[in-house]
């Protein structure tokens, strides 16, 4: 209603407006595909869990659980503005190779400003999180978390290139690599809960199948024409070694304060600072000049 409200003036009702015949079938492909994607995913989920349950017993599988509602919101949050920014940069303008690319580079490199910090800062406090989300007796599972918490740089820079995939028309590609994803994390998780890795074997998992689905889908991307600038492949380098100092302090607590410096020579050597500072005083700007407007 307040939508309605605040955009009345741009709003036009015309019959064009009913005509679901152009669009229907896309939507479709994209959702049947994605029903299918969704719905293997949940049931190699609870599997995985169910399993972990079975050999580990009530406190591992209680550890799993817990810590899987903090890893799997912290993501989503943080880049629930991925799609709609993607989508429609994208699908202006798909068939230019060089603006795809760019544009994928760039929204990566934003990503990772944005989701990095967060990991440092619950990586820093996970004990902390961890007692006052639940209870003392879970501060045990710190450990677990913060290798939880390392499979989010891999998931986010999945997620970028996963999601640039639809509005370009490569959804079978999108698919396939899904399915890639769920089937390996499965295959992987299951063979390691049972030996010695017990639950510690999920994140590996992950790390796998996710590294394996970039891969997968980087490419697709080469075949498509989409060629991915010398910048970007230093910048997945620098993900791959704060990854490594991340691993290292599950062991050495006083490593993960050397992932600061990479960060801000991250922010540095790409101006992202700069860019994210521009962006949200054009964003301000943009709704000041929009009030004005409406208040002549």
């Amino acid at each position: 209603i307040v939508a309605v409200i605040l955009f009345r003036k741009q709003i036009v009702f015309s019959k064009h407006a009913l005509r679901f015949q152009d669009v229907f079938s896309q939507i479709f492909a994209i959702s049947v595909l994605s029903f299918i994607a969704g719905v293997s995913w949940l049931l190699i989920d609870f599997f995985v869990k169910r399993f972990v349950l079975e050999l580990s017993g009530e406190g591992s599988n209680g550890i799993v659980q817990s810590v899987a509602k903090v890893t799997d919101l912290y993501p989503n949050l943080a880049l629930a503005w991925l799609a709609m920014h993607l989508f429609p940069l994208l699908g202006e303008k798909k068939e230019d190779t060089t603006f795809v690319a760019a544009t994928v580079e760039r929204t990566m490199s934003v990503a990772m400003t944005i989701i990095i910090p967060i990991i440092i800062v619950l990586f820093a406090f996970r004990g902390l999180i961890l007692e006052i989300i639940y209870k003392e007796e879970f501060v045990q599972a710190s450990l677990y978390f913060g290798a939880m918490l390392i499979t989010g740089i891999p998931k986010v820079f999945t997620w970028v290139i996963g999601i640039a995939l639809l509005p370009i028309g490569m959804k079978r590609v999108w698919f396939y690599s899904t399915m890639i994803y769920t089937l390996l994390y499965a295959g992987v998780a299951i063979i390691g809960v049972s030996t010695e890795l017990s639950f510690y074997a999920i994140p590996l998992a992950l790390v796998i199948s996710l590294t394996v689905q970039s891969g997968y889908v980087l490419g697709e991307f080469k075949k498509r024409g989409i060629m991915f600038s010398k910048q970007f492949y230093e910048q997945l380098m620098l993900f791959c070694i704060v990854m490594a100092l991340f691993s290292v302090s599950l062991f050495y607590e006083y490593i993960q304060f050397a992932v600061i410096p990479f960060f801000v020579f991250f922010l540095a050597r790409y101006n992202l600072l700069k860019e994210i500072k521009e962006k949200i005083t054009a964003v301000v700007l943009g709704s000041s000049n929009e009030q004005k407007s409406n208040s002549k």
